[in-house]
C-alpha cells in the first residue's frame, strides 16, 4: 500500500513540477509581452509628440509660405506698373539703325 502511495505521490509531484514549470514559462512570456506593450507604448507617445511638433510647424510654414506668395504678388504687380511700354519705333531701329527723330513729337515740316 505504502509502495502505490509512493507511486502516486511521484506521479502528482511530476505533474506539479511540469505544471510549475509551464507556469514559470507562461510567467516569463507575460513579462516580455508587458516590456514590448510598455515600448510600443512610448514609442506611440514619442511619435505623437513629434506628429504634433510637425503639425505646428507646417502651420507655420503654410502661413509664412501665404504670406510670401502675398509679397511675391504685390512686388510682381509693382514691378508690371513699371514696365514702359515703346510704341511707333519701328523694328528697324532695334537691329542698330535709330532714328534721331522721336516718334511721339510730330516732325517738323521745314525738314
Amino acid at each position: 500500500m505504502e509502495n502505490i502511495l509512493d507511486k502516486i505521490i511521484s506521479a502528482f509531484d511530476e505533474r506539479f513540477d511540469k505544471l510549475g514549470a509551464t507556469h514559470r514559462v507562461i510567467q516569463t512570456m507575460q513579462r516580455e509581452l508587458n516590456e514590448r506593450v510598455e515600448t510600443v507604448e512610448g514609442q506611440a507617445t514619442d511619435h505623437d509628440t513629434h506628429t504634433l511638433s510637425l503639425e505646428t510647424s507646417l502651420d507655420t510654414l503654410s502661413k509664412e509660405n501665404k504670406m510670401l506668395k502675398s509679397k511675391f504678388n504685390d512686388l510682381e504687380g509693382r514691378s508690371r506698373r513699371n514696365n514702359i511700354r515703346i510704341v511707333a519705333i519701328p523694328e528697324v531701329a532695334e537691329k542698330g539703325e535709330f532714328h534721331s527723330q522721336s516718334p511721339l513729337k510730330e516732325p517738323d515740316p521745314a525738314q
